[in-house]
């Protein structure tokens, strides 16, 4: 990807969190492709770095220094930020239960905010967030999915400690960008899909038992092919003009989620599948709700009926402002990216 205009020189330190991640190690071939040669990627002692090494051995003119850490070390970020000018951050807590993900997600983004604050050089701070951070719940079916919708305000009632975590550590950046004038921009992402990454959405529905519960009927998915977000993310962190604004990423011509497991079924193969009706599910939610509360908590209440609605309402999404403000648009067409997707599934299914 060739960039016309930017803000950091391609000789300026680019320091990437989650630089081993699915979307995380993208960015960083996309950095390296775009022409920038100084990144140091941020990667926990104990992760596999084969496709991330992969990766940087198509570039050996580039300077990349992978800076074994965790970012939960207040010592590692310090070190980490050190001479930093640009910060893109794809780390976000994927572990298991809500103390873990909070501590990976919240509290190692304050550890390094502080560092960026300490060392005061950087020129822009790039946060990835995700469609989960939006309140869902309160739009009607059909309505359209901007950056102007409400974040989400009952926790309570969704109990998703991803989406719970997501919009802790979003406000955390804003916090900080405004109390230390730190040049903040959001990108937020759909659902980011592609080879190696996650193989089918919640949006489309639920594996429960060996019986996959088929939810999300002609709702579109707001899909992202990762070379796509990648790009979006790297014109977000370089674009003179995207400072302090928000970017809801998803591509064109999106799938409906029945389309999409018809997909899946063919490539994974051997697959049990039911359609759940949307009016179905809010009646499973409240009976799951109803027999939770009646127990006193000894059955958890999986499904709720708002988590039902924030999930699997429907709704439309509008990706005009990154076109727009960014000049970006999916490179990869729906068609190939879903055909690399299923392919790699299909493949791996084989073995």
């Amino acid at each position: 990807m060739e960039l016309t205009h930017s803000i950091i020189a391609p000789d300026e330190l680019i320091l990437i969190t989650g630089s081993n991640g699915f979307l995380g190690s993208k960015t960083v071939e996309t950095l390296l492709d775009s022409g920038f040669k100084r990144l140091r990627c941020f990667v926990r002692p104990s992760s596999d770095t084969t496709r991330l090494a992969v990766t940087l051995s198509g570039f050996p003119d580039a300077q990349v220094e992978l800076f074994s850490g965790n970012l939960t070390n207040v010592q590692d970020c310090y070190r980490a930020a050190e001479d930093v000018i640009l910060l893109i951050n794809c780390a976000a807590g994927m572990g298991v239960g809500l103390v873990n993900m909070f501590v990976d997600s919240v509290v190692s983004s304050r550890n390094l905010l502080n560092a960026i604050v300490e060392h005061r050089t950087i020129k822009r701070i790039v946060h990835i967030s995700s469609f989960a951070v939006y309140e869902t719940s309160i739009l009607k079916q059909g309505a359209l999915l901007t950056e102007e919708t409400p974040l989400e305000s009952h926790h309570e009632l969704r109990l998703d400690a991803y989406a719970y975590t997501k919009h802790k550590q979003e406000l955390l950046f804003w916090k900080y960008s405004e109390q230390y004038e730190l040049p903040l921009v959001v990108v937020r992402p759909g659902v980011v899909f592609g080879p190696y990454g996650l193989e089918i959405s919640p949006r489309v529905g639920i594996d429960l038992f060996g019986l996959f519960l088929h939810i999300g009927g002609n709702n579109k998915i707001p899909l992202t092919y990762v070379d796509n977000c990648a790009e979006a993310i790297v014109l977000a962190a370089t674009s003179p003009s995207t400072g302090g604004q928000v970017f809801n990423i998803h591509d064109d011509n999106l799938p409906t989620a029945r389309i999409f497991l018809q997909q899946y079924k063919k490539a994974k193969g051997n697959i049990r599948s039911i359609r759940v009706p949307y009016a179905m599910m809010q009646v499973l939610s409240r009976l799951v709700k109803w027999y939770s509360d009646y127990s006193k908590g000894q059955i958890p209440p999986v499904f709720t009926p708002y988590k039902t609605a924030a999930i699997w309402k429907g709704v439309r999404f509008d990706n005009a402002k990154a076109k727009q403000v960014l000049g970006w648009s999916p490179r990869v067409p729906m068609s190939q990216a879903l055909k690399a997707h299923f392919d790699f599934i299909r493949s791996k299914s084989s073995l």
